[in-house]
């Protein structure tokens, strides 16, 4: 009896060991590639983000005038919006401009633990962000963007 009970007690806690582990590994900070873009699965559920761009003009935030104005979790969103490698994002109007040190509430969409993100017609990726004026698209580089603190489902404090 006491050996299945010492199977039983290993066999837990080698599975709490893996849940815990994958976990770890699941929300580690998002780390960018040798571009500097933040792109697959490390930023899922991130939803703080801070502008590091330098630009005195500011962080241009933007979105397809067709498209406008969009809430990028709807389920009313056009599918034609999320369609990788096929939108000109860079060419999109200018809805919206973050100052530096500036902090981003990115989108999640409907009830899942990742950000919408897009890559453009070059394979650049573009963070889905809210803003009051509508949702829109930053550049998902390092350049420009910095994730803060921890993924959003563990910061219900806000800002």
């Amino acid at each position: 009896m006491a050996t299945v009970r010492n199977s039983i007690t290993i066999l837990a806690g080698t599975i709490a060991g893996f849940i815990s582990l994958g976990h770890s590994l699941a929300f580690a900070t998002p780390v960018q590639n040798q571009n500097g873009d933040y792109v697959g699965s490390t930023a899922i559920g991130y939803t703080r983000w801070e502008v590091v761009d330098p630009d005195p003009k500011g962080l241009n935030c933007r979105m397809a005038k067709a498209f406008q104005p969009a809430t990028l979790d709807s389920i009313d969103t056009p599918r034609e919006l999320y369609q990788d490698h096929q939108q000109p994002i860079a060419s999109w109007n200018v809805v919206f401009s973050f100052s530096p040190g500036e902090r981003l509430n990115a989108v999640i969409g409907n009830g899942r633990f990742n950000q919408i993100m897009l890559l453009d017609a070059q394979g650049k990726p573009w963070l889905g962000v809210r803003t009051w004026k509508g949702d829109c698209f930053v550049r998902a580089n390092s350049r420009f963007v910095r994730p803060l603190g921890q993924p959003g489902w563990q910061n219900h404090a806000g800002f």
